[in-house]
């Protein structure tokens, strides 16, 4: 769910913190900077989850000493583009984001690759191609739907004079196009068979076997 949900929040970031926020003092300018910064957290949010994936396993392996040091370094480091991106660039409070980003996204892999050096073979690179390269379609799939169905929406709603100057008129595009975005995400994967998605196919059918068994008692 990361890679939809991420790719919606970057789609819609502007919308999602307009309505969430945009009200009094804090006006359009203030929407466009609290969005820049939401989208550079984003775009690191697949990093942090992958990164809490292989500390457990490092734990499970019983190496607690690796993902400390590298935590330490990475908090070094992250000063050290804090400074580079404020003072240097000029980049403000995006760069302040964007080096925990990278710094997060450099951390990961790090942990990725001593772990490839403690366990060889665990990864067959060849065989992840595939699935990778689809992914990655998907989500293109995903992000260029999202952003299709909210400007039609949108511009559909907003000719509607009763939600014209209603806050309905910014949810429920950014509502409806997430959903829809989402479905093109996993719509291709259940065609394609990815691996993952038998877990899912799984738990839905539970799911739906539960809830007959609770209706017919």
């Amino acid at each position: 769910m990361v890679l939809p949900i991420t790719l919606s929040v970057c789609v819609l970031a502007k919308e999602i913190i307009s309505i969430l926020f945009q009200r009094f003092a804090f006006d359009s300018a203030a929407s466009t900077l609290v969005s820049s910064l939401l989208i550079c957290y984003s775009i690191g949010s697949p990093f942090y989850v992958i990164r809490e994936l292989l500390v457990v396993v490092y734990y499970a392996l019983e190496d607690g000493k690796l993902p400390f040091l590298i935590s330490v370094a990475a908090i070094l480091l992250n000063g050290i583009l804090d400074w580079l991106f404020i003072s240097q660039f000029n980049l403000g409070a995006q760069g302040l984001v964007l080096s925990t980003s990278f710094v997060t996204a450099l951390s990961t892999l790090m942990l990725f690759y001593l772990l490839l050096k403690k366990l060889p073979g665990l990864v067959d690179f060849p065989a992840l191609l595939g699935p990778v390269l689809l992914l990655l379609a998907c989500s293109t799939i995903s992000g260029f739907t999202t952003s299709v169905c909210h400007k039609m929406l949108q511009h559909l709603l907003s000719s509607i004079a009763i939600l014209r100057f209603c806050r309905l008129s910014l949810l429920l595009p950014v509502l409806i196009a997430t959903f829809l975005g989402t479905f093109m995400f996993f719509f291709p994967l259940f065609i394609f068979q990815f691996p993952s998605m038998k877990l899912v196919k799984n738990l839905v059918d539970a799911l739906l076997n539960q809830l007959k068994f609770s209706m017919h008692f």
